[in-house]
């Protein structure tokens, strides 16, 4: 069921990317698109991979790892685009606050994703979506169009049902687990 309630999400964020107001008619050649397909699927892989670590390994070796990763990436995305402006220092203000604010997003979600389903945590990933839409309104003075409206609801409902099911299916496991302990001490 979590598989349906990822894909309902996953539809959501594809119609919110819609720059036109006819779903059928989504640009596939946009190229913001398909970066964001492609770390959707980079993240779901690393992602398994810090699950399937566990508790074996400390969160801040994860946060090393990313950052031995991530910094030659972007150094030679820098060096390809070679739009690189040096930063006024309150850029560099702001620079640094998005580089504490990531490390410490990064070891609290590698802690949730070493503790819990990836099922359960990943889902909520799909939120970025509003948050970007959110931070185009407040920030940008950006108004979504109305097809993204339409796709932050569908994201809404695919985290809404996905919230219900586990909360259920959680409550079922533990009531089965109750009963099973209270036929084995009788």
């Amino acid at each position: 069921m979590q598989w349906l309630f990822l894909l309902i999400c996953f539809s959501g964020i594809v119609i919110a990317q819609s720059t036109n107001t006819n779903l059928f008619q989504i640009n596939a050649s946009n190229l913001g698109l398909m970066a964001g397909l492609g770390a959707c699927i980079a993240a779901a892989a690393a992602y398994n991979c810090i699950r399937k670590i566990g508790v074996s390994e400390d969160p801040n070796v994860i946060l090393i790892y990313f950052s031995i990763i991530t910094i030659p990436v972007s150094v030679v995305l820098l060096l390809l685009n070679g739009d690189y402006v040096t930063p006024s220092p309150k850029d560099w203000i702001y620079i640094l606050c998005m580089g504490a604010l990531t490390q410490a997003a990064q070891f609290f979600m590698t802690k949730a994703y070493q503790g819990e389903n990836v099922g359960t945590i990943a889902i909520f990933t799909n939120m970025g979506i509003i948050y970007a839409i959110l931070n185009g309104i407040f920030f940008f003075d950006e108004l979504p169009a109305p097809i993204a409206w339409l796709g932050i609801v569908v994201v809404l409902t695919g985290l809404i049902l996905n919230i219900i099911y586990t909360g259920f299916f959680k409550k079922s496991k533990s009531e089965e687990i109750v009963h099973d302990v209270e036929s084995v001490s009788e």
